[in-house]
């Protein structure tokens, strides 16, 4: 399950820093909250964004010492940027006449413009396949015809669903591509980070991403 894939990857990423004496050692059971894995997904990363932008001070120099290259780094800020796209969707909720709350759909703030959405999808989300929520009488030919007008998949799945309400399994679809095909992606530069970094600097990291967690 999309759960059980992000409860193997925080495990994965708190033992490796177990080096580092980080004694956090959480596993997840299955009904735990998706909102919490997902806000410790973000900090994970964001101490990985941390460390390669201010602990390794990646350059054409260090990255041969340290085996990261410029692509892998600007790879892990824009799976930083996404996390955190994810972590904050809005969900359109109702509650139900027995007091059930319904999740109906949920909108998306792409952290990209134009001209990078054809980069995202073709890196990213190509197998994702996008469903609206239709909101009002019209709104689903509306969206029929875009789907015939345009014939860019990245315009019609990034342009047409910014901010636009979305199935929830589109949302679910997008999430579970991103942590099943996108996040091993940073496990493999958080791997060779590990290996390089100061025992000072992954302490100044974590300071610095406690203090941006408890501030935000």
């Amino acid at each position: 399950t999309t759960k059980g894939t992000v409860i193997g990857f925080q495990t994965l990423l708190l033992f490796n820093l177990e080096k580092f004496s980080v004694r956090k050692f959480e596993i997840y059971p299955i009904n735990a909250s998706t909102k919490k894995m997902w806000k410790e997904m973000v900090c994970c990363l964001r101490l990985c964004n941390i460390l390669l932008f201010e602990g390794l001070s990646p350059s054409p120099q260090a990255g041969k010492a340290t085996g990261i290259s410029e692509g892998e780094v600007e790879e892990i800020n824009e799976i930083y940027s996404l996390a955190v796209c994810f972590q904050n969707a809005y969900i359109d909720q109702v509650r139900a006449s027995d007091g059930t709350v319904v999740n109906r759909g949920a909108k998306l703030r792409w952290p990209f413009d134009k001209t990078e959405m054809r980069h995202y999808n073709e890196k990213y989300f190509e197998s994702v396949l996008v469903s609206w929520y239709y909101e009002y009488e019209g709104q689903k030919e509306e969206y029929q015809k875009l789907k015939k007008e345009i014939k860019d998949e990245h315009i019609l799945k990034f342009k047409h669903t910014h901010g636009r309400k979305l199935t929830m399994d589109t949302l679910n679809e997008f999430k579970s591509c991103f942590i099943t095909t996108v996040m091993p992606k940073a496990a493999k530069v958080l791997k060779k980070i590990i290996q390089v970094v100061s025992t000072s600097s992954f302490n100044a990291a974590m300071k610095r991403l406690k203090g941006s967690v408890s501030s935000g």
